[in-house]
């Protein structure tokens, strides 16, 4: 660092060479070449800041990955300038004018600033006739002409099924949407496939991204199934690192989670619970000395979390996109109305559901909480409430009797978490209207639990003689081939377990934003 002439550039060359690596002049090499005229001109054509301004933009638009770009004479301007971008997000329609934030931004920074959910305006969609004009179409065929690029890359070769959610009938008027022919085979990855895609379209050429998960079960896999799906210049400026409890999931889950993991997506074990692994990240992301480490290396530190719009979105289409399969089927008239059965704990699902039928309701609460900050639930908004939204209970028994019930009635191997939704729609149906269950995993993702409901004995320790197992006796339902090519060919690959240590983790993650992003030879 030092005055215009004292010899910087050249030095670069010199380390450039000795490194063996590209060396790029940002005078000669990005403004020159930009502007069409010398940066000297430039300066006299503009004032100081509209130039620092000018030369921001043109510098955004470049990203060469694996490599440091050293801010001289200009740092401080230049990272003002930056963080201006990253908070006003101009670059892709982005940034909050009078109280309004886009979509690129909520996608990006998950939820609001104050730690709540984003709600939108005007609310998603509403089953209209417009809507209906593609119901013959296929899944991916019925996205938005700018989004159908990054559906087809995120749902169409690596799916099971070619239909992605089908519908298919269970007994009188009960439905069941399969959401589990996906890479994991959890419902997870209908929105986890296309979430990267959608964080590679918004993302600032300017800056690395880093995505931090926690799972106890099929998030951490999914994640980073869908994240390998990214173009390499993509992957090459985006990191995740998965936090998963080393103890207490299925066998499964460990080995997609493991055998996944490569290049800059790295899954490490914790010796402790998903709690402490949660409070760990929320507690990265408030820390002074990760803000400072993240702004040194240009990387922007975000969470896969359940709440994100970026979740959210694909869960609402599935939805919509079950009603469109029932119309096309002849099941209801257009317009006439359905219920959802969601399984226990998915709330992300159960919202989107809400979204897809009626998002005013959901609107209306939120609007209530950001006016009042409270509000209590009575008259006429409980009344509505009610007419929307009904819940059930389920005990373990009645789990395993659905299970057993329905494959002797049809050979329907349905899963444990599945056969809660369909107990509980089972004694609140009401007849008026089908019914759309959920089901959110593949029977073979707890396979033992599964063959213990259908009173097996002697069940085989092994994961690949337990799906093995289970396909024999599913009738119309076949062994998920992406599960069975893990268990067959992946493996489990050798991985970190660390402590449960707050210190450690964010060791971690210092370490995973070096070696990904700050590559030094």
């Amino acid at each position: 660092m030092d005055a215009p002439g004292a010899g910087k550039t050249m030095v670069g060359r010199l380390v450039a060479q000795i490194l063996g690596l590209p060396i790029f002049d940002v005078d000669d090499d990005i403004l020159e070449k930009t502007w069409k005229m010398p940066v000297a001109d430039k300066l006299v054509a503009v004032d100081v800041e509209r130039f620092l301004e000018k030369e921001g933009e043109a510098l955004r638009r470049f990203s060469p990955p694996g490599s440091v770009v050293s801010l001289t004479e200009r740092q401080r301007s230049q990272r003002q300038w930056t963080r201006r971008q990253w908070n006003q997000r101009d670059g892709g329609g982005g940034g909050r004018e009078g109280g309004k934030t886009y979509f690129s931004d909520v996608v990006q920074e998950g939820l609001a600033p104050d730690g709540s959910l984003c709600v939108p305006q005007n609310g998603l969609l509403r089953i209209d006739t417009h809507v209906a004009r593609l119901a013959h179409m296929s899944y991916c065929e019925r996205a938005r002409s700018e989004q159908r690029t990054m559906i087809f890359k995120a749902y169409r070769a690596n799916f099971s099924s070619e239909a992605i959610a089908p519908e298919r009938h269970l007994t009188s008027s009960q439905y069941v949407q399969e959401l589990f022919h996906v890479p994991t085979a959890s419902f997870k990855d209908l929105t986890l496939q296309p979430m990267p895609q959608l964080f590679a379209y918004c993302l600032l050429q300017v800056c690395n991204y880093l995505i931090l998960v926690t799972t106890l079960g099929d998030t951490g896999g999914v994640v980073l199934s869908g994240f390998s799906r990214l173009s390499s210049s993509d992957r090459q400026r985006t990191g995740v690192l998965v936090f998963f409890t080393h103890k207490g999931m299925s066998e499964i889950q460990k080995l997609q989670i493991t055998a996944l993991g490569a290049g800059n997506a790295k899954a490490v074990g914790v010796l402790s619970d998903f709690d402490f692994c949660q409070r760990a990240i929320k507690r990265m992301f408030g820390a002074s000395g990760m803000t400072g480490h993240r702004v040194e290396y240009g990387t922007v530190l975000s969470t896969a979390n359940s709440i994100n719009w970026a979740r959210l979105l694909p869960q609402v289409v599935y939805h919509a996109s079950a009603y469109l399969d029932l119309f096309q089927d002849g099941v209801i008239q257009f317009g006439e109305p359905i219920d959802v059965c969601i399984p226990t704990g998915d709330f992300g699902n159960a919202m989107s559901a809400l979204y897809a039928g009626d998002s005013h309701l959901v609107g209306d609460l939120f609007t209530r909480l950001e006016r009042d900050r409270h509000f209590d639930v009575s008259g006429p908004l409980l009344r509505r409430m009610w007419a929307d939204v009904r819940s059930g209970w389920y005990c373990e028994e009645d789990c395993l009797a659905t299970v057993r019930s329905l494959h002797a009635w049809m050979g329907y191997v349905m899963d444990m978490h599945t056969a809660k939704a369909k107990a509980v729609a089972d004694r609140l149906q009401e007849g008026s209207c089908p019914v759309g269950i959920c089901s959110t995993a593949h029977s073979g993702k707890v396979a033992p639990a599964v063959l213990r409901a259908l009173q097996f004995q002697n069940i085989p320790e092994d994961p690949l003689e337990q799906l093995q197992q289970l396909g024999r006796v599913a009738s119309g339902l076949e062994m998920h081939r992406y599960m069975m090519a893990t268990l067959k060919g992946l493996g489990s690959k050798a991985h970190h377990v660390c402590q449960a240590d707050y210190g450690v983790l964010v060791e971690e993650v210092a370490t995973m934003i070096q070696d990904s992003f700050l590559k030094v030879f």
